[in-house]
């Protein structure tokens, strides 16, 4: 709308974020947003989507906008913007009932994560630590992975959360929530049991 210069329409978008914000959340939204002038039109495009995207209910349209915002990072070679579109693809596709499709997007930014850390501030490794939870919980509910796949996922999220200092409070609920959808009775117990024992942190549910 801004770069086609048009103002009416550009007024009416911000009143409607904000009408829709303070219906939903208390609060108007428009302030936050960038309406300077654009930069590149792949970056502005994409972060465009990406800022519309909160305006829609979890879902698969909102989760095919933002994947849409992901093949835009990849074109234009953002390195940041790649991070922050996939990140936010993995939260959708969970939130949007489709935390299978997040796997994929998932282990992109383990493995970006391990090649380059600096494009992962405290704000993203956070989210990367609660995106641990919902991979295993994805690959223990298809049945089509293996067993193995599944270990594998289990000791990768503790050997994350050990480097990144975090509690392994949500490693143990995680390991007795797999246990227990396999019906590993004694494993179960044991990470119960451990889980209750180990102080709560930021990743916690």
């Amino acid at each position: 709308i801004q770069r086609n210069k048009e103002t009416t329409a550009l007024a009416q978008f911000k009143k409607d974020i904000d009408q829709y914000f303070r219906e939903q959340h208390g609060f108007t939204y428009s302030d936050t947003l960038s309406f300077g002038e654009p930069r590149d039109s792949a970056i502005d495009t994409s972060g465009g989507v990406l800022r519309y995207t909160y305006t829609l209910p979890r879902g698969p349209r909102r989760s095919a906008l933002v994947a849409e915002a992901v093949t835009w990072a990849d074109e234009i070679g953002d390195e940041q913007l790649q991070v922050d579109t996939r990140t936010q693809l993995v939260a959708d596709y969970a939130w949007g009932g489709e935390e299978w499709k997040g796997v994929a997007p998932f282990v992109w930014c383990l493995a970006r994560q391990a090649e380059r850390p600096d494009l992962f501030d405290e704000r993203v490794s956070h989210h990367l630590r609660w995106h641990y939870k919902w991979a295993v919980t994805a690959a223990a509910r298809n049945p089509s992975v293996p067993l193995e796949q599944v270990r594998a996922l289990e000791d990768g999220m503790e050997a994350f959360y050990r480097e990144q200092g975090a509690s392994m409070h949500t490693v143990h609920g995680q390991r007795f929530y797999v246990a227990r959808r396999l019906g590993l009775a004694e494993e179960a117990r044991a990470e119960l049991a451990a889980w209750r024992a180990t102080p709560r942190d930021d990743s916690s549910d």
